[in-house]
């Protein structure tokens, strides 16, 4: 009998700890600070370079013409181990200029370096604008923003 009351208790006690549960969970959020340092690009995973300026060459014979010239806006540089895909390009001017026909690659090879490329229109003549340009790149390891910061390209239109 006694050990019949001590079997009723136990399954008692069992009973209510699975209603209970074990205080335990099933998943967890928690903020944590992360400290990611910033490099210069002669030894980040991934360079950034732009020329300081661009001169289009070319007359306005012609007063309705525009003049354009074939530039490199940005070489990009992977130093990473895997291959960097090339996500998005965005470009930004001042007036006086189109930049146009951007073409950047879809990839860069591990130790490799692609060039963005655009087409410079001049619209108004002796026009000196400002470009900024932004890459967007991902690989398996990380994703970033690259961009200009600091770094505008003048390009100077012809008179």
């Amino acid at each position: 009998m006694r050990y019949r009351r001590i079997a009723v208790g136990l399954a008692v006690v069992a009973i209510a700890l699975m209603l209970v549960s074990t205080g335990g969970f099933s998943s967890i959020y928690e903020d944590r600070d992360v400290y990611i340092p910033v490099v210069g690009d002669s030894t980040a995973t991934v360079g950034y370079e732009s020329p300081e300026s661009i001169v289009v060459n070319g007359n306005w014979s012609n007063p309705n013409a525009t003049v354009a010239t074939d530039a490199d806006l940005v070489t990009i540089t992977n130093r990473g181990n895997t291959p960097l895909e090339i996500v998005e390009v965005s470009v930004s001017t001042s007036t006086g200029i189109n930049v146009e026909d951007v073409s950047a690659p879809e990839v860069i090879e591990s130790h490799k370096q692609e060039s963005i490329d655009a087409t410079i229109r001049c619209t108004t003549q002796a026009t000196t604008a400002d470009v900024e340009v932004s890459v967007t790149v991902r690989s398996n390891e990380f994703s970033a923003i690259l961009h200009g910061d600091g770094r505008t390209i003048t390009v100077t239109c012809p008179s």
